[in-house]
């Protein structure tokens, strides 16, 4: 969480895109290799946190480079959760705007996960909201 917000500080909105924390939790074996060796090191005359200082710029570049792709309009759906993506599919097969209490209805997901879903694809640029408060509806964005 710090890391995010540290990034976020600094301008790289990227981080809203693309979780900085899933790419990690995918990589483990290597997060957790790069803190040992960084670690064997520590309180020593020659301390090393390279390993973890790589393996830090390499996630933020991979973060930067699929939200890049994003942004670009590449597929979205390798960065949705399963329930994301059903809800994304749900939408675009719908094909007309839909309320949040629509998807809850049709998927069978809590409020809070279709509302995140939501929030999600809205960041995304693949939704779009329309209207405020109860009048919210929203509706798919064609790729141009």
């Amino acid at each position: 969480m710090l890391t995010n917000l540290t990034l976020l500080q600094n301008d790289y909105f990227f981080t809203k895109l693309i979780s900085h924390e899933r790419l990690i939790e995918a990589n483990k074996i290597e997060y957790y290799l790069a803190l040992n060796k960084t670690q064997n090191t520590w309180e020593t005359e020659k301390e090393d946190i390279s390993p973890w200082l790589l393996f830090f710029l390499d996630v933020v570049h991979r973060q930067s480079t699929q939200a890049l792709r994003v942004i670009q309009g590449d597929s979205v759906e390798s960065l949705l959760s399963q329930k994301q993506l059903a809800l994304w599919i749900w939408a675009n097969e719908r094909g007309d705007a839909f309320s949040r209490k629509d998807a809850v209805a049709a998927l069978g997901f809590p409020e809070r996960t279709v509302e995140y879903s939501i929030h999600k694809l809205v960041d995304l640029k693949r939704l779009e909201r329309l209207g405020q408060g109860k009048a919210t509806y929203y509706k798919v964005l064609k790729e141009s």
